[in-house]
């Protein structure tokens, strides 16, 4: 089972990089890269400062967390813009 939530989330931070890719150009692909990364280096970074005992957290919480992260992240995605639609 563990096996199975590896690979899914392999598949949810490796298809962010073409994503990132394809909204910048290319002058720019190595900062978003690096940017995506950096994103995650801090959300490892403060996830322990922020739950600190991760064990406490519900299923009901979670639940709510991740559609709210979910939303959120679907605005992010809906509002951005490709290359060519650039000022």
């Amino acid at each position: 089972m563990l096996q199975n939530e590896v690979r899914n989330v392999g598949l949810i931070v490796n298809g962010g990089i073409p994503f990132s890719f394809s909204l910048v150009s290319p002058r720019w692909a190595g900062l978003a890269v690096g940017m995506y990364f950096a994103g995650f280096g801090l959300v490892g970074g403060l996830f322990p400062v922020v739950f600190p005992q991760p064990q406490l957290i519900t299923p009901e919480i979670g639940v709510w967390v991740s559609a709210i992260a979910f939303v959120f992240a679907g605005i992010c995605v809906a509002s951005s813009r490709t290359p060519s639609e650039e000022l």
